[in-house]
Formats: structure tokens, C-alpha cells, sequence
């Protein structure tokens, strides 16, 4: 979310009770359990990545941590990004 001042949650619960305050969209708390864990464990994530002879980041980032529901999708997108990258790469 990009807002010049972050709103207060006062703020954000007028905007979705009182039809004339602006609607501010914010995360759910979800999606912010979910980040944190994905933030406390991006050390690791690197650590592991270092040592792999091939390392794959397929075009997922448009996807939200929780859209089950694009789950075929998300798959199609790995998919196709392993084989292309598959298609030129030999190990050493």
C-alpha cells in the first residue's frame, strides 16, 4: 500500500462504515502474517540459494499470498518459466 501518512485504524474503520470518508485499502491480517513469515525467513531463503546449482524465480509476484483460488494459474506460470529456463541450461 502506498499512502503519503500511514491511516490510524479509526481511520480506516470510518472509511468502511461512514459512505462519505475515503475507503483506504488495507492489507488483511492474513496477508500480514503471511509476509512477516515470508520476511523472517528470507535469510535462509538466500542461504539456500547460494548453494543450488540452478535457481528458478518464476513470474509470480502478481499473484496475492493468499489467492488460492489462482492456484492453476500460479502453476502454469512456474511451469513455463522452468521449461524455458530448463531448455539452455546444462550443469557444469
Amino acid at each position: 500500500m502506498d499512502y503519503a501518512a500511514v491511516p490510524s485504524p479509526w481511520t480506516v474503520l470510518a472509511g468502511r462504515v461512514l459512505p462519505f470518508r475515503r475507503r483506504y485499502r488495507v492489507p488483511s491480517l492474513m496477508s500480514l502474517v503471511l509476509k512477516a513469515t515470508e520476511i523472517g525467513t528470507m535469510a535462509d531463503v538466500r542461504a539456500a540459494g547460494e548453494r543450488a546449482d540452478l535457481l528458478l524465480r518464476p513470474p509470480v509476484s502478481r499473484f496475492g499470498l493468499t489467492a488460492v483460488d489462482a492456484f492453476d494459474d500460479i502453476v502454469r506460470a512456474g511451469y513455463e518459466h522452468a521449461r524455458a529456463a530448463l531448455d539452455g541450461w546444462r550443469p557444469d
